[in-house]
């Protein structure tokens, strides 16, 4: 199957792009020999330090010359274990022999049963006599046939490379939006919607090239809080809720504020001021009946004078 696409995209992560479980380089130093690696396994999840050699790279095109490492990365090349592209470096010293980094194609594929290949290059590094100048897109051309040439690292330190990306701007919908907004859009016959946010789809356009669609739809929650105070009138207690303030002349009301998240939130705010009370307690009995109060924990009580009746 053959995507191809024209520029690079901001990055979804390949190694948790959805249903993707393995990534084969098809590398050509004689017949084509594909080397086949899980996402999640440690070759394209590290970029191999230091020079490359026989006893430091994920694999041989030229048997002891000629060394790979390949690993997930950004656009420019530069590895990021969260990347959502891929390179391939290579060493080989010889000058002689033709172009090295002999990459027919890099096939990416799906848990649904199908497979595609990455059709853009977004960045290389060519080196030497043996470059074949335009050879680099040729590892990105949807055809087993072509191969790159990128040259060679003779007399240097540098490292060959070609990096290939999936997905650019047409092929990828990201949405955010708020729960229960009703959002949702149809990629062929499958609908993408708060239920069913996140895929991937693969459509025949009518030439017969065949594109990956990569849905993402984020669905953020809204928010209600309620804001409530028991104070006394005149305790001169305000607050501001947005650009209103509430306070004693002002006691209630609804705001609606936009959260970083683009979605709205309900603010209600319900503040009371109770009144002061003044009380009088009076009571008229018998000096030394024993009444009593206690107001505040203070005991109030009459005076007991001894020897009257």
């Amino acid at each position: 199957m053959c995507f191809c696409l024209a520029s690079g995209f901001g990055q979804v992560p390949l190694i948790s792009f959805p249903d993707l479980t393995s990534i084969t380089f098809y590398e050509q130093s004689g017949a084509i020999a594909p080397h086949t690696y899980g996402v999640n396994d440690v070759e394209l999840a590290t970029q191999l330090p230091g020079q490359l050699n026989s006893g430091n790279r994920d694999f041989e095109g030229v048997a002891d010359r000629e060394f790979y490492d390949v690993f997930y990365s950004d656009a420019d090349g530069t590895f990021n274990a969260n990347g959502g592209f891929v390179s391939i470096e290579c060493r080989y010293d010889f000058s002689t022999g033709g172009g090295a980094l002999n990459i027919n194609e890099v096939e990416f594929h799906f848990g649904a049963g199908y497979s595609i290949y990455g059709c853009y290059v977004t960045s290389f590094v060519s080196n030497g006599n043996t470059y074949v100048p335009g050879s680099a897109e040729w590892a990105a051309d949807c055809n087993l046939v072509t191969l790159s040439y990128m040259g060679n690292t003779e007399n240097t330190t540098i490292r060959l490379r070609l990096t290939i990306g999936i997905l650019d701007a047409p092929s990828t919908i990201v949405e955010e939006t708020c729960s229960q907004s009703g959002f949702e859009v149809m990629v062929g016959n499958i609908l993408y919607n708060e239920g069913n946010p996140v895929g991937t789809e693969l459509l025949t356009a009518s030439n017969g090239c065949d594109s990956l669609v990569y849905v993402d739809l984020t669905f953020n929650e809204q928010y209600a809080q309620e804001i409530n105070y028991t104070g006394c009138s005149g305790d001169g207690y305000s607050m501001v809720v947005g650009n209103n303030l509430y306070n004693e002349a002002n006691p209630s009301g609804i705001e609606m504020l936009m959260t970083q998240e683009n979605c709205d939130s309900t603010i209600i705010v319900d503040l009371v001021y109770n009144p002061y009370y003044d009380y009088e307690i009076n009571y008229q009995g018998c000096e030394g009946d024993g009444y009593e109060v206690i107001v505040n924990g203070i005991v109030y009580r009459s005076l007991i004078r001894m020897g009257q009746k």
